[in-house]
C-alpha cells in the first residue's frame, strides 16, 4: 500500500499581472530601470507591488506601474513617492539621490483600475493611486 504523501507534489504559484481593480494592500518588490523599445529608447523606472491582500493557492497578484524618465528623474514618480511615504520620504535620499531599490520591502495601499482596449483580451490594470500601508483599513474604521 502506498502513501498519498509519497506522490504529493506543490502545485507551483504562478505570477499574474491580471490583478482586480479595487484597493489593495501591498509590498513593493522591484524598482527598476528599463530601456522602453517602443517608445522611441527612453528610459523609464518601473515599480513592480504584489498583493499581499488576495489569498491564492494558484496565484501570486502582481501590478507595475512605468514611468519615463525625462533627463533622469519623473514628476509623476515623485508625485506617487510623497503621497506614499509622505515626510519619510526625505529618509531615502542620500545626497541628492533617491535610492528606489531601498523602498523595496516596504508596504503600501494602492488603488487599481482596469482600462480596457479592445485589442487585448484582458485589461491594463492601472495603479491610480498609492498610498501609506493601512489606508484602506483607517478609513473603514472611521
Amino acid at each position: 500500500m502506498h502513501n498519498e504523501s509519497d506522490t504529493d507534489i506543490p502545485f507551483p504559484k504562478t505570477e499574474t499581472f491580471r490583478s482586480p481593480m479595487g484597493k489593495h494592500a501591498a509590498i513593493l518588490r522591484e524598482a527598476v530601470k528599463i530601456d522602453d523599445k517602443k517608445n522611441l529608447g527612453n528610459v523609464m523606472m518601473r515599480l513592480i507591488w504584489e498583493l499581499t491582500n488576495i489569498k491564492s493557492d494558484r496565484f501570486i497578484y502582481k501590478v507595475g506601474k512605468s514611468y519615463p524618465l525625462e533627463r533622469g528623474t519623473s514628476e509623476e514618480l515623485f508625485a506617487d513617492l510623497e503621497s506614499w511615504l509622505g515626510d519619510s520620504l526625505e529618509t531615502h535620499k542620500v545626497d541628492v539621490v533617491l535610492r528606489l531599490k531601498d523602498l523595496v520591502g516596504l508596504k503600501a495601499d494602492l488603488f487599481l483600475t482596469h482600462i480596457h482596449n479592445p485589442n487585448y483580451d484582458a485589461p491594463y490594470v492601472h495603479v491610480k493611486e498609492i498610498l501609506p500601508e493601512g489606508t484602506w483599513a483607517k478609513q473603514r474604521i472611521e
